[in-house]
Protein backbone atom coordinates (compact mmCIF):
# COMPACT_ATOMS: atom_id res chain seq x y z
CA UNK A 1 0.00 0.00 0.00
CA UNK A 2 2.79 2.73 0.66
CA UNK A 3 4.66 1.75 -2.07
CA UNK A 4 1.42 2.23 -4.24
CA UNK A 5 0.50 5.45 -2.49
CA UNK A 6 4.57 7.02 -3.20
CA UNK A 7 4.13 5.81 -6.59
CA UNK A 8 0.97 8.09 -6.66
CA UNK A 9 2.56 10.79 -4.54
CA UNK A 10 5.18 10.67 -7.53
CA UNK A 11 3.27 10.81 -10.59
CA UNK A 12 1.39 13.92 -8.63
CA UNK A 13 4.50 15.84 -8.84
CA UNK A 14 5.32 15.17 -11.93
CA UNK A 15 1.93 16.49 -13.39
CA UNK A 16 3.08 19.89 -11.78
CA UNK A 17 5.28 20.34 -15.24
CA UNK A 18 7.38 22.01 -11.89
CA UNK A 19 10.56 20.84 -12.23
CA UNK A 20 12.26 23.05 -10.69
CA UNK A 21 13.54 21.54 -6.98
CA UNK A 22 11.59 18.35 -8.07
CA UNK A 23 13.56 16.06 -6.07
CA UNK A 24 13.32 18.07 -3.21
CA UNK A 25 10.05 18.80 -3.09
CA UNK A 26 8.89 15.15 -3.80
CA UNK A 27 11.20 13.90 -0.73
CA UNK A 28 8.97 16.52 1.66
CA UNK A 29 5.73 15.18 0.56
CA UNK A 30 7.20 11.96 0.95
CA UNK A 31 8.61 12.45 4.39
CA UNK A 32 4.69 13.25 5.09
CA UNK A 33 3.26 9.93 3.56
CA UNK A 34 6.02 7.75 5.30
CA UNK A 35 5.74 9.13 8.56
CA UNK A 36 3.29 6.33 10.50
CA UNK A 37 4.02 3.37 8.47
CA UNK A 38 7.81 4.20 9.94
CA UNK A 39 6.92 5.05 13.32
CA UNK A 40 4.83 1.67 13.63
CA UNK A 41 7.26 -0.42 12.44
CA UNK A 42 10.28 1.66 14.83
CA UNK A 43 7.96 1.40 17.79
CA UNK A 44 7.63 -2.69 17.22
CA UNK A 45 11.25 -3.19 16.69
CA UNK A 46 12.34 -1.73 19.80
CA UNK A 47 10.54 -4.71 21.61
CA UNK A 48 13.33 -6.42 20.77
CA UNK A 49 16.52 -6.69 23.15
CA UNK A 50 18.48 -7.51 20.06
CA UNK A 51 17.62 -4.89 17.79
CA UNK A 52 20.23 -2.65 17.58
CA UNK A 53 20.65 1.40 17.68
CA UNK A 54 19.21 3.55 20.12
CA UNK A 55 17.23 2.10 23.57
CA UNK A 56 13.32 3.05 23.49
CA UNK A 57 12.77 6.26 24.88
CA UNK A 58 9.60 6.91 27.09
CA UNK A 59 7.76 8.06 24.19
CA UNK A 60 8.41 4.85 22.82
CA UNK A 61 7.28 2.71 25.85
CA UNK A 62 4.24 4.92 25.91
CA UNK A 63 3.23 4.22 22.52
CA UNK A 64 3.96 0.46 22.59
CA UNK A 65 1.75 0.10 26.05
CA UNK A 66 -1.08 2.20 24.18
CA UNK A 67 -0.98 0.40 20.67
CA UNK A 68 -0.97 -3.64 23.23
CA UNK A 69 -4.13 -1.82 24.58
CA UNK A 70 -5.53 -0.31 20.90
CA UNK A 71 -5.02 -3.99 19.34
CA UNK A 72 -6.81 -5.57 22.11
CA UNK A 73 -9.76 -3.40 22.02
CA UNK A 74 -9.90 -3.69 18.34
CA UNK A 75 -10.09 -7.70 18.82
CA UNK A 76 -13.73 -6.62 21.12
CA UNK A 77 -14.77 -3.06 20.02
CA UNK A 78 -15.85 -2.96 16.71
CA UNK A 79 -15.54 1.07 16.35
CA UNK A 80 -12.05 0.53 17.28
CA UNK A 81 -11.27 -2.32 14.69
CA UNK A 82 -12.34 -0.75 12.03
CA UNK A 83 -10.74 2.25 13.30
CA UNK A 84 -7.58 1.00 13.24
CA UNK A 85 -8.22 -1.20 9.96
CA UNK A 86 -8.55 2.16 8.37
CA UNK A 87 -5.69 4.06 10.22
CA UNK A 88 -3.43 0.85 8.70
CA UNK A 89 -5.05 0.94 5.09
CA UNK A 90 -4.72 4.47 5.19
CA UNK A 91 -8.00 6.09 4.38
CA UNK A 92 -8.19 7.50 7.30
CA UNK A 93 -5.54 9.90 9.12
CA UNK A 94 -2.97 8.62 11.86
CA UNK A 95 -4.27 10.83 14.53
CA UNK A 96 -7.33 9.26 14.90
CA UNK A 97 -5.95 6.63 17.05
CA UNK A 98 -6.20 9.23 19.19
CA UNK A 99 -9.40 10.22 18.75
CA UNK A 100 -11.48 10.62 21.79
CA UNK A 101 -13.99 8.14 21.22
CA UNK A 102 -11.12 5.95 20.62
CA UNK A 103 -8.99 6.48 23.43
CA UNK A 104 -12.33 5.90 25.16
CA UNK A 105 -13.18 3.18 23.85
CA UNK A 106 -9.81 1.19 24.04
CA UNK A 107 -10.04 2.08 28.11
CA UNK A 108 -13.44 0.61 28.82
CA UNK A 109 -12.18 -2.91 26.54
CA UNK A 110 -9.26 -3.23 28.55
CA UNK A 111 -11.03 -2.37 31.98
CA UNK A 112 -13.93 -5.33 30.92
CA UNK A 113 -11.36 -7.53 29.44
CA UNK A 114 -9.69 -7.49 32.71
CA UNK A 115 -12.81 -8.06 34.64
CA UNK A 116 -13.51 -11.22 32.66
Amino acid sequence: MVAAQSALLLDKVLQTNQLRHIGRRFQRKLRRLLWLPWTLARVEDLRYPLVKGQKPSLFVKILQKYFDMLFLAASHDEYVGKTVLRVIQRTLPAFMLAHPAVVLRTIRAVLLKRNL
